[in-house]
């Protein structure tokens, strides 16, 4: 267990790990950072109360299983470099779960964040297979997604999982309007429930068939609806059809 941040400035630095720490604070605000390095891996660390950046990835690096958490108003999660990949990791932080700029040939896989700003994404190409918004109102999973972008893309306040609702502006964020998987919780006192959608994104919702919903299961247990859903605008559970 370390209390202190890691930080190397060195030249040409190749094959590095770093497993099993808690690593608390940073140098600058940045938890883990090696600007200089190559072929970087991490495993199964812990990095918490960071105020800039939990882990700046120099190129070609990995993270599997690393948990980010810092409620440092600012902090963001994972600034990888070309050709990283993170798998596994659990990002809760204050600001965006990822932000890349010019970063090429990056994969997130079978990670889980917190929903505050999510993304910001400049000039990158990015992979996502199976990232998971999660909050205590529901969570949003994007299964497969290519983002290759010249331009910026920024999710602040273009999405929300709030009581009984999960919306995502598909207009400001059409990158993101693809085929997802979404969960609402927190449905006490239903005893059934249908996916709805808000088509015209005016406030007025109707039942969501197929093609747009399908795979819809609600749990009377645990107070959730599961549907998968084709794009997005808003949508929310419903105890009848109509």
């Amino acid at each position: 267990v370390s209390s202190f941040p890691v930080k190397m400035v060195g030249d040409g630095s190749t094959n590095i790990t770093i497993t099993n720490n808690t690593l608390i604070g940073g140098i600058n605000g940045i938890s883990i950072h090696f600007p200089f390095a190559s072929f970087f891996t991490m495993i199964n660390n812990t990095i918490i109360n960071f105020t800039q950046t939990g882990i700046i990835m120099p190129i070609n690096s990995t993270s599997y299983g690393d948990v980010l958490n810092s409620s440092v108003s600012g902090a963001n999660g994972f600034n990888p470099a070309l050709n990283s990949f993170v798998s596994n990791a659990v990002v809760d932080v204050a600001n965006y779960s990822i932000v890349l700029n010019s970063d090429h040939n990056v994969t997130f896989d079978n990670v889980t964040s917190n929903v505050n700003n999510g993304f910001l994404i400049d000039n990158s190409n990015i992979s996502l297979i199976n990232f998971t918004f999660d909050s205590s109102n529901g969570t949003l999973t994007f299964r497969n997604i290519s983002i290759n972008s010249s331009s910026t893309i920024d999710t602040v306040q273009r999405f929300a999982l709030t009581n009984n609702s999960i919306y995502l502006n598909s207009t400001a964020v059409p990158e993101l309007n693809t085929t997802s998987a979404l969960m609402i919780k927190g449905l006490t006192g239903f005893t059934i429930a249908y996916p709805f959608v808000d088509v015209e994104d005016d406030g007025t919702f109707v039942f969501c068939a197929s093609p747009r919903c399908t795979d819809s299961i609600f749990s009377d247990a645990a107070d959730t609806l599961s549907f998968t859903v084709v794009g997005f605008t808003n949508y929310t559970a419903n105890t009848s059809l109509i």
